[in-house]
């Protein structure tokens, strides 16, 4: 399996279309939102290898999760396991599916895996589970683990633009849903911080999405450390050479390189869809587009959070930009 995990807005989509452009695999778009795992949210250091045997059956039962948004997540691809007939029967099935799904909740779409030709690559992409990442790679070794970074400003910058237009669907914002924060406060890196709940509620709503940023991001460094099938990547780097990047992602998962990964990567970053959820989009824009958008007292505000933390030492901040960015 190839599983790959980040905090919301951090670039797991297109990553995952990537991925899922390459013929021989098969793509489940945030199965673990339909299906939950009975392990907590957060994995504690310690119990890393408690959950080995109940992950490694819930990571294989995520394949049989075919709900209409985990499965015919646009754009869709040609298959090398599907034959021409097969291939058109389930597109077919994928157009009745997106009417049907109009009166029926949660209709299932079935794969249609032509029989000789069942040994794909199974790809997971999650923003549920990056709290889990150190625990599901544990659990399957065999298995390759991504997790994809994107700097704070522009995760926080997305998120105020999603919430500034209704694009969520929870009525719950992200730095107000206490329950997350209080599964962040009892981390290993929370404690290790300081960071209680008293200190989160206290804290502006930019510098408690920057320190949930933070949390999850630094947990999951800290849990996959010297692990050989976890690699962690930062979103920028895939925006600004995503060939390159997209081609050591491959070798690692054990995957060759195809033209038609490569002609989707033409197509996705050199046109552009207005959605909030597009993967057809300037990459670099799209990456940069919290330094002219966000307030500059908020992006100081990340910034102060970051400065000492594993992973904002990826982001240092460039101090001749400090004058210039934000309104």
């Amino acid at each position: 399996m190839i599983v790959i995990l980040g905090t919301p807005r951090s670039g797991t989509t297109w990553l995952g279309k990537i991925f899922d452009s390459h013929p021989d695999t098969m793509y489940r778009h945030e199965p673990d939102s339909y299906l939950l795992p009975d392990v907590p949210l957060m994995i504690p250091r310690a119990d890393l290898d408690r959950y080995n045997d109940e992950l490694a059956d819930y990571l294989e039962r995520l394949k049989q999760v075919r709900t209409l948004k985990v499965t015919t997540k646009l754009p869709l691809f040609n298959k090398s396991y599907y034959r021409p007939i097969r291939r058109r029967l389930r597109y077919a099935v994928v157009a009745a599916a997106k009417v049907g799904s109009r009166v029926v909740k949660n209709i299932q779409v079935p794969d249609l895996i032509d029989g000789d030709k069942a040994n794909c690559r199974w790809v997971f992409k999650s923003i549920e589970s990056l709290g889990r990442m150190g625990a599901f790679a544990r659990a399957r070794p065999e298995s390759r683990f991504i997790h994809i970074i994107r700097h704070p400003c522009g995760v926080t910058g997305s998120i105020l633009r999603a919430i500034a237009g209704a694009k969520f669907t929870s009525d719950t914002p992200i730095h107000e849903d206490w329950g997350i924060y209080e599964m962040l406060a009892e981390t290993d890196e929370a404690r290790e911080y300081g960071i209680d709940m008293d200190r989160l509620r206290g804290m502006h709503p930019v510098e408690r999405t920057a320190w949930n940023w933070v949390l999850l991001n630094e947990k999951a460094l800290n849990d996959t450390r010297d692990l050989p099938n976890c690699k962690a990547i930062r979103y920028e780097d895939l925006c600004e050479r995503p060939i390159e990047t997209s081609k050591e992602l491959f070798d690692f998962a054990g995957l060759h390189w195809h033209r038609q990964t490569e002609g989707f990567l033409d197509q996705s970053t050199s046109s552009e869809q207005s959605s909030y959820y597009s993967v057809y989009k300037d990459p670099l824009k799209a990456a940069m587009k919290w330094k002219h958008e966000m307030h500059a007292d908020d992006i100081a505000r990340v910034f102060d959070v970051i400065a000492e933390t594993q992973p904002g030492r990826l982001f240092p901040r460039d101090t001749a930009e400090q004058t210039q960015t934000g309104r």
